[in-house]
């Protein structure tokens, strides 16, 4: 007997729908936040409204759905509008090999352990941008660090402050989809963040405003 099975998703798509999980709200203030919209495009696209994430050609639906990542519910609502961000490309900051993505995403891993077991409170990341890019970490002692990039071409702004989890949770979807490259493309302090791979997989955080 042979089985016709005919799926509907890409291979990854389970694995997209756990990092999309990892984007989406709590759902106290804005339930909808708490689904992963489905759009008849072929995307998913997760945000909480302080980052998202857009991953393309992942599943087979052929109008719109919300899908909650842990329930499994499906649900027809509005979601919010999130192209414009996504759309806001600009120039290319940094470009990241598949190899240095693995040490970028290793090294905010451990930044964010720092800053839970000896800092214990939140903490942000800034990157300064001068003939090459500096890593800082301020609290009762600045840490400044380092780290490997491909190509970089400085951005109109000399920093960029974020949360690290956040940049974590980017980094970590690229590499769960097997993205060979990474752009990080910086508009500006106060813009978003997008880090993409310039085919299917985009992320955007929004900056920290410091004093």
């Amino acid at each position: 007997m042979q089985n016709n099975i005919e799926y509907l998703h890409a291979d990854k798509y389970g694995q997209a729908m756990k990092i999309a999980r990892k984007f989406t709200g709590d759902g106290k203030t804005r339930p909808i936040l708490s689904f992963v919209f489905h759009d008849k495009d072929g995307s998913i696209v997760a945000t909480d409204s302080h980052r998202a994430i857009r991953i393309k050609n992942i599943h087979g639906f052929k109008e719109d759905y919300l899908i909650h990542p842990n329930t499994i519910d499906f649900a027809k609502a509005d979601y919010p509008d999130t192209k414009k961000v996504f759309g806001e490309k600009g120039n290319i900051s940094i470009t990241l090999n598949k190899e240095q993505i693995k040490i970028w995403l290793q090294m905010h891993k451990s930044i964010n352990q720092l800053i839970e077991k000896v800092y214990g409170r939140y903490t942000h990341v800034t990157l300064a941008f001068d003939e090459k890019i500096t890593f800082k970490i301020k609290n009762e002692n600045e840490i400044e660090f380092t780290l490997p990039y491909s190509d970089f071409d400085k951005p109109d702004t000399n920093k960029v402050t974020y949360d690290p989890k956040y940049m974590r949770d980017a980094l970590e979807a690229h590499t769960t989809m097997g993205s060979e490259i990474v752009n990080i493309i910086i508009n500006g302090q106060m813009r978003p963040m997008i880090i993409e791979n310039g085919l299917d997989v985009e992320a955007v955080v929004l900056p920290v405003r410091t004093y």
